[in-house]
């Protein structure tokens, strides 16, 4: 009897420290998505200069039906805005104004609605020279400052969304053209019987 009771102490503090760590990730996860979302993914990253970086643009309305999103992105100068592309989009029909040297402008709306995570289009960058590149929302356009750049529509009415930029870390690519190091490089290869080091600088050369 006294093991049944032990045992079954041990497991209502198992069922208890259960119960507390998913409440906590349930709370978790509904303070960083408790209601519509702009979003950038991939969040973060280690990219070269002279490499593209594709990042998109999703929005997750989490229940609301939205038919338009729209999005206005600042990039720093150490990225070169290549194309804005709406391929798979949910959002089909663009009416995007032309975006600026320092912000991403995107405006698309769809004739349905939707209620889940959706792609709204995808930016393609290159890297020009290394460092932090941070991308933010910003919430009105430099081509009209008056505007609500970046949200969702539902029907033709604004709603209330969060937002959710992205870093990214650039980097030199790394030097292949340096001289040789100085002293006597060896050259590993099989002569038939067996591998041997063949010596490159050495005056008389010859197999080692």
């Amino acid at each position: 009897m006294k093991a049944i009771v032990q045992l079954a102490k041990r497991f209502q503090t198992v069922l208890i420290a259960l119960i507390t760590v998913l409440g906590l990730t349930s709370f978790s996860g509904v303070a960083f998505a408790t209601g519509p979302q702009v979003y950038l993914t991939p969040s973060s990253g280690l990219y070269q200069v002279g490499n593209s970086i594709a990042v998109q643009v999703r929005e997750n309305s989490n229940g609301t039906a939205v038919n338009s999103a729209q999005a206005g992105i600042t990039y720093p100068s150490s990225l070169q805005l290549v194309s804005i592309n709406g391929a798979g989009s949910a959002f089909g029909n663009d009416v995007s104004p032309a975006s600026t040297n320092s912000e991403v402008i995107i405006s698309r709306f769809s004739t349905n609605s939707y209620t889940t995570d959706e792609l709204v289009a995808t930016v393609y960058f290159k890297v020009l020279s290394a460092g932090t590149a941070n991308l933010s929302f910003t919430t009105s356009c430099q081509v009209n400052e008056t505007s609500d750049c970046t949200g969702l529509g539902s029907g033709g009415s604004s709603i209330a969304i969060t937002t959710s930029g992205s870093s990214y870390i650039l980097e030199n690519a790394p030097n292949n053209s340096g001289s040789l190091p100085s002293g006597n490089l060896l050259q590993i290869a099989n002569t038939g019987s067996g591998w041997a080091g063949y010596n490159l600088t050495a005056a008389s050369g010859g197999w080692i």
